[in-house]
């Protein structure tokens, strides 16, 4: 049986999963995740609107796959936005499965670097890796270099 894909959460919607996963006992709104994900930008800035509209349009995708629940309120600035968001038990397992890719990913570079790093240890010691333009009659045999 083939696995699923994992889902494709846009970078903002990954923050917001992540958010509230990580502080499950604050009540959050977007305009308060708009203060914790954006901490340096001024409030009542066209950056913090910006931000705001930004994390209303990643909530109600959240809210449509059944990610996020709410209560739909209306702000000062006549913006529908929601509040007091929580992660569903679906949410919940999402916004876990998230945090472990995000890590994986910041774990990239080190991958990379050890794999640059085995690539040229091989390549001192006269090793061609398979695939290389240089491998032995295009058969993706290794030989050393004489």
């Amino acid at each position: 049986m083939k696995k699923a894909p994992p889902p494709a959460f846009s970078e903002m919607e990954s923050k917001i999963l992540v958010a509230l996963y990580e502080q499950p006992d604050f009540d959050h709104s977007a305009y308060t995740l708009a203060q914790a994900l954006y901490p340096t930008i001024q409030l009542a800035t066209p950056e913090y609107q910006t931000a705001v509209t930004d994390i209303c349009e990643a909530t109600e995708n959240l809210i449509v796959h059944a990610l996020v629940q709410g209560t739909r309120q209306r702000g000062d600035d006549d913006r529908i936005y929601f509040g007091r968001l929580k992660l569903t038990r679906k949410g919940e397992r999402e916004a876990i499965l998230q945090r472990r890719r995000v890590a994986e990913l910041k774990n990239l570079p080190k991958l990379l670097e050890a794999a640059g790093a085995i690539r040229e240890m091989r390549e001192g010691r006269g090793v061609i890796v398979a695939g290389s333009s240089d491998a032995a009659n295009g058969c993706g045999h290794q030989k050393e270099k004489t």
